[in-house]
């Protein structure tokens, strides 16, 4: 019976025809747009409810209006939803509604059932600081990302305290990817070129953190400035059962020490905080985040240590703390429990790298896909706690102390799958596998090491192989002929020998056929050149003494010049 029912309800439900009143109001909500592409055309006939974005309730009510775009279309001429106001979702995205912005939200704002707003791309970039009145109490997501939003964070918003999510962020990589993270410099951050760089500026206010309801709050690809502590002592002190699961925060200008109030975020589960300039520690509270999966802190000044709680995180997948200016130790404890790590990212600074003290042999619980450590300390030997990660498709072990061989047995054990393989700036030993194929490897960066032996070239599918400053020795196989994608491959500063036939760029040996290329140096202009920076060189010495000669002989001259200049330097 409970079947039978269902089918009839269901079958009510496809048979709804909205009402008179709708019809007509989606029809002149239709005339007050422009549609080039034609986005709207499937809206003819008497029934509404089955046009295309439409989507009515049993009553034949308009509740759901999906007008979203792949690319940027339809415009604006005269928004307004007068006898729409069932609306429950709206979703406008790529809508160019630059002109007509204040009315249409205006006209939103008159949507007393409105649950979701989507406003993803639609020129928005000059909203109201304040309105006169909110009618939007039932409003739970809220999505103005990629607006390019040039002002403070509205105020309006506050209002809104029904919201679960709230989306302003910005396609940062594509927009403001190139905004100069000085640090340091305050006016490199307020002489920003308002035509180069979008997104909201000023501080994240405490008044935010009244919004006790939300979920998903992405403020990332902006210009934000100043400190978390106001809005997350806020956030924290006003709801403290929050169920914050999500928090963004990348590419702002954000400044000062995370907060230990961090660790009150119980619920997070994503907290992604890179391109900003906080400094200091990671807080011993971030032990306290049990259910969070992703932590990502790179591109920062974090120039303190990494605490020991981080080893509490068995649900983390993601580490991300490259590009900081890290110091102290890690150990076993940092992450013997983090049995799902799947990515760890670390790099610091070469003149304090960060020490990996971990037992020898010690085995992990995780399974890495992904390790990248630059100027980590995890030699001189190499530990077991990496030759044991066999899924591994992207590896970077730039400068990290290694001067041990590496097993073939772990080499082949990545073969299959490794995609990225840099293990630069080492003192690593040994020969490479002459045997193994890499049929997915695109990258390989093995310089300035001291692998020895014929020279590697079972990487078919390279496009970049630098190798140079190492032992290699002996001949370049025939088979290099192979590597059909190679787009660049350096061997120079090896032991390289019998390839009498081995011709062309950057070698001064041309090929047969070839015509001259002037970019080429040879070791005429090579002279040529040191011989130019030589006199250039002694034109400014020369000058220089000639300059300091005329001062001190117009001193020994001139007794008045004399006494002045040295009784200014006396006072000085």
């Amino acid at each position: 019976m409970d079947i039978i029912r269902l089918s009839l309800a269901q079958e009510s439900f496809n048979t709804t025809i909205c009402l008179d009143k709708e019809r007509e109001a989606l029809l002149s909500f239709k005339r007050g747009l422009q549609d080039p592409v034609g986005r709207l055309s499937s809206w003819t006939g008497v029934d509404c409810c089955r046009w295309r974005g439409i989507e009515c309730s049993m009553s034949g009510n308009v509740i759901k209006l999906d007008l979203r775009n792949t690319f940027q279309s339809t415009t604006s001429r005269r928004s307004c939803f007068a006898g729409l106001t069932s609306i429950k979702y709206l979703n406008m995205g790529n809508a160019n509604l630059d002109d007509q912005r204040l009315e249409f939200l205006q006209a939103v704002n008159m949507l007393p059932f409105l649950e979701e707003l989507h406003m993803h791309s639609c020129g928005l970039y000059n909203l109201p600081i304040s309105l006169s009145y909110v009618n939007l109490s039932l409003l739970y997501v809220l999505d103005l990302s990629d607006n390019e939003i040039q002002s403070s964070i509205p105020n309006w918003i506050y209002n809104l305290t029904s919201l679960t999510k709230l989306d302003l962020s910005n396609d940062y990589y594509n927009l403001n990817g190139n905004i100069p993270r000085e640090c340091g410099d305050k006016d490199s951050k307020e002489n920003l070129d308002p035509q180069l760089y979008y997104g909201m500026e000023g501080q994240i206010p405490g008044s935010l953190g009244i919004l006790c309801g939300l979920k998903v709050l992405n403020l990332s690809g902006n210009l934000l400035t100043g400190k978390l502590d106001e809005f997350l002592d806020s956030f924290t002190t006003v709801c403290p059962d929050n169920s914050l699961v999500s928090l963004s925060l990348s590419g702002n200008q954000l400044t000062g020490a995370l907060p230990s109030s961090l660790g009150k975020l119980k619920y997070l589960k994503q907290l992604h905080i890179s391109h900003n300039c906080f400094s200091g520690s990671v807080p011993e509270s971030i032990g306290n985040l049990l259910f969070l999966q992703e932590l990502d802190i790179s591109l920062n000044e974090m120039n303190g240590t990494i605490p020991r709680s981080l080893g509490q995180l068995s649900k983390i997948t993601v580490l991300n703390f490259e590009d900081n200016h890290w110091q102290g130790v890690i150990t076993e404890d940092h992450i013997m429990n983090l049995t799902r790590l799947q990515y760890l990212y670390v790099s610091t600074d070469r003149a304090r790298p960060l020490v990996f003290n971990v037992t020898t042999e010690w085995n992990p619980p995780f399974r890495l896909l992904s390790l990248e450590l630059n100027n980590c300390i995890v030699g001189p030997t190499f530990p077991a706690w990496i030759r044991v990660q066999n899924e591994l498709n992207n590896i970077v072990l730039h400068s990290t102390g290694i001067e041990d061989t590496i097993p073939e047995e772990w080499f082949s054990n990545i073969s299959f799958q490794v995609t990225y393989l840099d293990l630069s700036d080492n003192k690593i030993k040994g020969k490479l596998p002459q045997n193994i194929k890499f049929p997915e490897l695109t990258f390989i960066d093995l310089r300035r090491n001291r692998f020895e032996g014929l020279l590697p070239l079972g990487f078919t599918n390279a496009t970049y192989v630098f190798l140079q400053q190492n032992l290699f020795s002996g001949p370049i196989a025939d088979n290099i002929s192979e590597m059909t994608q190679l787009k660049f491959l350096d061997v120079s500063e090896n032991h390289l020998t019998g390839n009498p036939l081995l011709c062309g760029k950057p070698l001064l040996s041309k090929c047969p056929g070839c015509h001259v290329d002037s970019d080429v140096p040879t070791t005429q202009s090579i002279d040529d050149d040191f011989q130019s920076e030589l006199e250039n060189l002694l034109f400014y010495c020369c000058g220089y003494v000639f300059g300091i000669c005329c001062v001190w002989c117009t001193l020994w001259k001139k007794d008045a010049w004399r006494e002045a200049y040295f009784g200014f330097l006396k006072l000085a």
